[in-house]
């Protein structure tokens, strides 16, 4: 029974190292998913008259949950015998979704900006987050704002 949890812990921590690369969200400017390649965008001038460092909340969805029950549970299975490791794999399976589910949620939280744009053309205002990618904003530059077919908006050098 001891293998068996230990094969099972390696396997899990092994599977949840794999899809940490899951949890990365590039959502700068530059960035383009597949799907928006050769689609066209409207684009609209602007100038940057405010630039604020903000955060993109993580996801606490089942990937970070599931993988913390199973660790927990394998864990606690160690523990006791009887009805002792009943109860302990039961509670090592609750910790470890809940402490699991909030790994999950500060492995996906991301830095990003707010930049707060003036349209040159009507002069009104508009905040318009991503992440920073390799971009260095400015207040005071003129950029381009990229709006696709989905009003997704981009601030593009």
């Amino acid at each position: 029974m001891k293998k068996l949890s230990l094969v099972m812990f390696a396997t899990l921590v092994a599977a949840m190292t794999l899809t940490t690369g899951c949890f990365s969200m590039d959502a700068a400017g530059s960035t383009y998913s597949r799907d928006e390649v050769k689609k066209a965008n409207k684009i609209y001038l602007a100038e940057i008259v405010a630039i604020d460092n903000v955060t993109i909340e993580g996801t606490s969805g089942s990937v970070g949950g599931i993988g913390g029950a199973l660790l927990g549970g394998a864990i606690g299975s160690g523990i006791g015998g009887g009805s002792g490791n009943t109860i302990a794999t039961a509670a090592g399976a609750v910790g470890g979704a809940l402490l699991g589910a909030k790994a999950e949620e500060k492995l996906t939280r991301t830095a990003a900006l707010e930049i707060t744009v003036q349209y040159i053309q009507t002069g009104e205002c508009e905040a318009i987050v991503q992440t920073a990618g390799n971009d260095n904003f400015a207040v005071g530059q003129r950029v381009r704002v990229l709006v696709d077919a989905k009003g997704t908006k981009r601030v593009r050098p």
